[in-house]
């Protein structure tokens, strides 16, 4: 998965219809909380170039408002990964574990110091 790319109109476009709209989407997004998933092909691709499933979630700050795009994981990012099986626990370490989950801490202090 990529960074998290920002869509912002430019200040010196030209096209004030455009701007409308683009403002309109973002205003309709906040208000009724909702995301975008779109299909996102780069502009200048070359050859090849797979296009991705992306999430527009929409931002506002001021006067500018623009759209965040985040690449979403698809069926061939998923991958299963083995793992060695996992040695049995010592009664000692159950008890242990169980003292902590009851006191809701991570940290359990024995003695003079904390673990």
């Amino acid at each position: 998965m990529s960074e998290v790319e920002l869509m912002v109109p430019s200040k010196g476009m030209l096209n004030i219809e455009g701007q409308k709209l683009f403002t309109s989407l973002v205003y309709c997004m906040l208000l009724l909380k909702k995301y975008a998933i779109c299909r996102y092909v780069p502009r200048n691709s070359k050859n090849g170039v797979i296009p991705r499933l992306v999430a527009l979630m929409p931002w506002r700050s001021g006067n500018r408002e623009g759209m965040h795009l985040v690449e979403l994981p698809t069926v061939e990012d998923v991958r299963e990964y083995p793992f060695n099986s996992m040695k049995t626990a010592t009664e000692e370490q159950r008890d242990l574990v169980k003292e902590i989950v009851k006191s809701g801490s991570l940290y359990q202090k024995i003695g003079d110091e904390e673990f």
